[in-house]
């Protein structure tokens, strides 16, 4: 029984965990005019292939779910057909607002968070 024991303590120490506990949500304007980006897709990519997405709505408003907490990530924003740069984002943990800006650079846009 003690092997059993000690062999499953090992398993749990082997297999780490990920814990999805950080919501990222806000607005996101389209400059000049501040008007909200609706259809646009906000897009999250996290270290261990971690990737949601999320559409804005008429409002301006998009909310992601279920990232890993407290982890580095890319943040990024595709309206129309044209797609922003990836911008580096911490997840942290709970709820956290994050209000996003799209100006025209190039032939894409340039995510700037407010």
């Amino acid at each position: 029984m003690r092997n059993v024991r000690n062999c499953l303590f090992c398993l749990i120490i082997a297999c780490p965990v990920t814990v999805f506990a950080a919501d990222l949500y806000g607005k996101v304007w389209v400059s000049p005019g501040s008007k909200p980006a609706n259809g646009a897709k906000v897009s999250v990519s996290c270290p261990g292939s971690f990737k949601t997405d999320s559409t804005v709505d008429k409002y301006g408003r998009y909310r992601l779910t279920k990232l890993p907490s407290k982890t580095d990530c890319q943040l990024w924003i595709k309206h129309g057909d044209s797609s922003s740069g990836k911008v580096n984002v911490y997840s942290g943990s709970g709820s956290k607002s994050m209000n996003l800006e799209l100006r025209k650079s190039g032939n894409g846009w340039k995510v700037v968070i407010r």
